[in-house]
């Protein structure tokens, strides 16, 4: 009886093994793994290059927003520069005209005091 059943335990392990997958089917299973890592891969190359792209684009949104406010200032500036030469033209004709009405007051008073010492 022993025999019979070391011989059924031997027969019964090797159809075991027996019933594994073929060659072929590994081949495929291994296939389709590779193909799964492959696509996962792709995904994750996809993603990398888009986050890089994203942030290329920011940069250069805030370098062009940079370039546009250093601009403005540099216009601010100058508007500020020109308002300043024009005040200080605008009061210099009035410093000049005060100049000139002063001295025409001194020149009438003079010739006042002049008619009122001949007198």
């Amino acid at each position: 009886m022993k025999k019979v059943f070391a011989t059924l335990l031997i027969v019964a392990s090797m159809s075991f093994i027996a019933c594994g997958p073929s060659a072929e089917e590994q081949a495929k299973e291994k296939a389709r793994q590779d193909s799964i890592a492959q696509a996962a891969q792709k995904m994750k190359d996809d993603s990398v290059a888009a986050a890089k792209e994203a942030e290329a684009k920011k940069l250069a949104e805030t370098a062009h927003a940079d370039s546009l406010a250093k601009g403005l200032i540099k216009d601010v500036k100058d508007a500020a520069k020109d308002a300043v030469n024009k005040a200080g033209d605008k009061a210099k004709e009035g410093a000049d005209k005060v100049v000139e009405k002063a001295k025409e007051g001194a020149n009438k008073a003079v010739e006042k005091a002049k008619e009122g010492a001949k007198k």
